[in-house]
């Protein structure tokens, strides 16, 4: 019977997480009153120990909210081999599984679009940078912050509202102008890495710093063309993160990259590779891909 019960609770959970996105906090109660979830509240109610009364509230801004409530927090609790809630022997009481603590943030991610424009990054070189204005697509929930920060919150029954904090995730472009390098972090890890050639500071076009995103006009084998028709330059690989005019792109004019070149005979703004790193990286991202330069 736990083990059902232990499985129908899962379910619902993802139930109860679908229902509530879709609709304001203090209707969500009404939309998910079908036969399982009420079992599960049932449930819930019934376990010995008693779940935790949390009621913690999710502020996304304008108007979107989640609540985690005793049934979802007990959708997090790690479980024996036969399904039942696993007791701390220590504290006679429940444990969170911080695996299912992240698999939840990873729905609240894709269920809500955060309002708030501020994240915080951690360059390679470990340097700590807090963006007011980043770009949407770039911004996902902090699981480092929001993991502990839940878990006590959780157990210590609180009832209390919250705005997450943000980050830039774990897969991204970083763009450092000031030692001239690129880098594509896979799940944290450097894949890719290229030196570059940025926007010429010594005529203002100095690249864009800011938290960027891929867009939609990445594309193969374009013209770029410059404003007022000064230039127009054929490239193999595009990848834009400011509208259609600054992005990553190949170079095949140049034939050194890295060191000071940016400052005297830099791009009109763009991130220069070549030919090769280019196509490498191409194969990398795709739209909605985060582009942090600092």
């Amino acid at each position: 019977m736990r083990k059902t019960l232990s499985k129908l609770l899962c379910l619902a959970a993802a139930a109860l997480l679908t229902a509530f996105a879709a609709v304001p906090a203090k209707s969500a109660k009404a939309a998910t009153t079908d036969e399982q979830t009420q079992a599960v509240i049932d449930y819930i109610a019934s376990l010995s120990p008693a779940a935790p009364q949390c009621q913690i509230t999710y502020d996304f801004g304008d108007g979107k909210t989640y609540t985690v409530g005793p049934e979802m927090a007990m959708s997090m609790m790690k479980t024996n081999d036969d399904g039942s809630y696993y007791i701390d022997p220590t504290t006679n009481y429940y444990v969170l599984d911080a695996d299912k603590m992240i698999g939840f943030f990873t729905s609240l991610d894709q269920q809500f679009q955060p309002t708030q424009n501020g994240a915080d990054f951690t360059t390679r070189t470990g340097k700590y940078l807090h963006y007011d204005q980043t770009d949407n697509d770039a911004r996902v929930i902090d699981v480092l912050k929001e993991v502990p920060y839940l878990s006590e919150a959780i157990m210590a029954q609180k009832t209390e509202t919250r705005t997450p904090a943000l980050s830039l995730g774990s897969t991204y472009v970083e763009v450092d102008l000031t030692n001239q390098k690129a880098y594509y972090f896979d799940n944290g890890t450097v894949t890719w890495s290229s030196d570059i050639v940025s926007g010429n500071v010594s005529e203002n076009n100095a690249t864009p710093v800011g938290v960027f995103a891929i867009n939609k006009y990445m594309t193969t084998d374009t013209v770029l063309i410059g404003e007022g028709n000064s230039y127009q330059t054929p490239v193999s690989y595009w990848m834009p993160f400011v509208g259609n005019s600054v992005g990553l792109h190949d170079a095949t004019w140049r034939s050194y990259f890295g060191g000071t070149i940016y400052k005297t005979n830099g791009s009109h703004g763009c991130v220069n590779l070549p030919y090769e790193k280019a196509k490498g990286l191409y194969s990398l991202v795709s739209v909605g891909t985060p582009v942090i330069v600092h």
